[in-house]
């Protein structure tokens, strides 16, 4: 940084270029960047085989020990002086045991080339000399940024920076940057900031020593716990798309909050920051997780008030309903409609007495009266409030009873004004919801051309926003269009790839997966091998190719 001044007139006053290697910028006129990033994982794996190979000649790379190697080079961030410190350690550790002691990587990565400068005998030294060249707050910064696990938004960079005396967010971000401390992408329209695994190591080693850990990451938490209140209208409203991608990068230091809060006994802070995010959790398949971090919170002897309660009890009994495992929450979904009438969550009595209604719906033989005397009062209490979303929701599940009453014109009819709801408010999930079951319709009325069209429709918005459930709907629904057209290799291949969305979510086939009959059929019949060849290679292709598939 001392010879900035130096080049500067050296270029000013010559025609030479410099070619300079910095671990920060120089900020001098004419400079042009070029960031050198962590090494591809093909060339990280073949370094780090390389480097172990001349401490230890006869090792090889083996089938045996690859996925060790893959792991060691991920957790250290494919960074080249990283992987050559830990081959250095396989004189020592097996690949296997190396990979186990990575979880704190900086005591093993020592012991450089004494003909290396200090700063690059251990990559611990190779830190403190880059962060040598910050200033006292924005090194401050990083060791706070720290406590996040994967990434964070510049929102959150302002948050964790409050205190720091006259230090600005943007600058000094932008410093850490420069020092090749934080990596910046884009993130579509959003900035997103990430570190090497081994700075943050650095960064909470740091702040555990000093015994300021704990108050950064309860800071962490309430940036987190703040960020869930602000994204509930937004996850349901016209910038849903970009809250959904948003929320879906920030879902480790979600995970992070909640460890935190059950740490330290925050259970009705777990409540308060999940409750917000419902319609993510539905829309991303995320809720067996979700669920799990809910139902904790009905363990004996914790302190917990009466709301978090009932809304851990509606999360255990209605995910159980929704997704046809367990028809037992019936009783308990009524105490929690009766409880947020009470407590004036209108949010909250809605997803009680739909999940109710859905209960009626899944009976043997289904109780289509009462499911409709149900809904009609959500009706009423959705319109009173004047809200398209919930407005939306009821009318979906109502055309879903109609349907099954077997008047397809009358539940069309619910289905269109559902989705003219779901475009009124801009929401996508429940708009996918209504093209699937006007897909449906239009295939029982064999309406074929119109029943695609509005298969593909959900395919693609659904995917836009990576609500994979809808997207294995929207298959489900093409399959039996094709299936039904006699198109077995694109009926195969649909299907095929909505059984492996539900494999990987964990979410079993509902009573509104209505593609089974075809199903039956074609596996009856003359050609059920082509079929099921086809289906093995749509479980294969990966989603994005038989969305594009779908889609052409």
């Amino acid at each position: 940084m001392g010879a900035a001044g130096q080049i500067s007139a050296l270029l000013s006053g010559s025609t030479v270029s410099v070619l300079a290697t910095s671990r920060t910028l120089l900020h001098i006129e004419g400079e042009r960047n070029v960031a050198l990033r962590s090494l591809a994982p093909r060339a990280a794996i073949e370094l780090f085989v390389e480097r172990t190979r001349a401490v230890k000649p006869d090792f090889e790379l083996t089938e045996q020990n690859a996925h060790e190697i893959a792991a060691i080079c991920t957790a250290l961030d494919n960074a080249p002086l990283a992987l050559e410190l830990a081959a250095a350690r396989t004189r020592v550790l097996t690949p296997a045991e190396l990979a186990r002691r990575l979880d704190r990587a900086l005591p093993l990565l020592v012991d450089g080339a004494r003909n290396r400068p200090e700063r690059q005998q251990s990559v611990r030294a190779t830190i403190d000399w880059s962060t040598q060249l910050l200033g006292d707050e924005e090194r401050e910064l990083l060791l706070r940024l720290g406590v996040f696990r994967r990434g964070f938004g510049l929102d959150a960079v302002e948050w964790m920076s409050e205190g720091l005396n006259g230090v600005e967010a943007v600058s000094a971000l932008a410093a850490l940057i420069d020092g090749s401390l934080i990596r910046e992408e884009d993130h579509g329209s959003r900035a997103w900031f990430t570190m090497l695994g081994v700075v943050r190591e650095y960064a909470r080693d740091e702040l555990e020593a000093r015994g300021s850990l704990v108050e950064c990451r309860e800071q962490h938490a309430k940036f987190y716990a703040h960020l869930a209140v602000t994204a509930e209208p937004e996850l349901i409203g016209r910038e849903q798309s970009l809250w959904m991608s948003r929320m879906a990068d920030e879902f480790d230091e979600i995970r992070a909050t909640v460890d935190y809060f059950s740490e330290t006994g925050g259970w009705d802070d777990i409540a308060d920051l999940v409750w917000p995010l419902y319609w993510l959790w539905w829309a991303r398949g995320l809720p067996t997780e979700v669920v799990g971090w809910m139902t904790q919170l009905l363990r004996p002897g914790l302190d917990l008030n009466e709301r978090s309660r009932v809304r851990a009890e509606f999360y255990e009994a209605g995910f159980g309903i929704w997704k046809g495992h367990d028809l037992s929450g019936l009783p308990v979904l009524q105490r929690c409609a009766e409880f947020f009438r009470r407590d004036g969550d209108p949010f909250g009595e809605l997803l009680s007495l739909t999940a109710a209604a859905f209960h009626s719906l899944l009976t043997s033989p289904p109780d289509i009266d009462r499911a409709q005397r149900i809904l009609r009062n959500c009706q009423d209490l959705a319109d009173s409030l004047q809200n398209p979303f919930l407005a939306a929701m009821v009318l979906l599940m109502r055309g879903q009873a109609t349907l099954m009453s077997g008047d397809i014109p009358a539940a069309v009819q619910q289905f269109e004004r559902g989705l003219a709801a779901t475009r009124e408010s801009g929401e996508i999930v429940s708009q996918s919801n209504a093209l699937n079951h006007l897909g449906w319709a239009s295939l029982l009325s064999a309406e074929l051309d119109t029943s695609l069209s509005y298969f593909r429709q959900q395919v693609s918005i659904s995917s836009a926003v990576g609500h994979e459930e809808g997207v294995a709907f929207g298959l489900e629904g093409i399959f039996a269009v094709a299936a039904t057209s006699g198109d077995i290799d694109r009926a195969g291949r649909a299907l095929g790839a909505a059984d492996d969305v539900r494999e990987r979510k964990g979410v079993l086939l509902s009573m509104f997966s209505y593609h089974q009959p075809t199903l039956d059929e074609v596996l009856a019949g003359p050609l059920a091998s082509a079929f099921e060849e086809a289906r093995t290679a749509g479980r294969k292709a990966g989603l994005a190719a038989i969305v594009e598939e779908a889609l052409a």
